[in-house]
């Protein structure tokens, strides 16, 4: 389930996988999965959070998106996974960020790059968290089995 949440925008994916391992670590005295791993994958758990957020708020700045766009997307992405699911990762971001940049009276030709730009920028922040949850999955499986 926290590597599926690390794609889907509704879903807290790296806290999930790390809140798994450390439950793990607990149940088993912390004899498998050791304090100073958790502490590592506590600090990758966060920075993957903030490169999610801060790659996609990076990209869209720099086109001069607003923060309608950025809003926008967001909740564009929210309820494009719950009403269109895996169609609905891309186009409700998309829809989204064109929509709240259409509302700021942006031409649509501009409001429509800026809204790609937004996706692009959010996908590379995702698949840079999805890698970090593999990781974490990786060594706990490893570790486990």
């Amino acid at each position: 389930m926290g590597l599926l949440g690390t794609v889907l925008p509704a879903l807290p994916g790296l806290p999930l996988v790390f809140l798994s391992i450390l439950a793990y670590a607990a149940v088993t005295g912390f004899q498998v999965i050791t304090p100073v791993a958790l502490g590592v994958m506590l600090a990758a758990t966060l920075a993957g959070i903030a490169l999610e957020y801060g790659l996609g708020l990076a990209a869209a700045r720099r086109r001069g998106a607003s923060r309608a766009a950025l809003w926008g997307a967001f909740l564009g992405g929210i309820a494009g996974t719950a009403l269109l699911g895996p169609v609905g990762v891309v186009a409700g971001p998309l829809l989204g960020a064109t929509a709240g940049e259409l509302l700021n009276g942006r031409p649509f030709q501009r409001a429509f790059e800026i809204g790609w730009v937004t996706v692009v920028g959010m996908w590379i922040g995702i698949l840079v968290e999805l890698g970090i949850g593999l990781a974490m999955a990786g060594y706990f499986w490893t570790r486990v089995f």
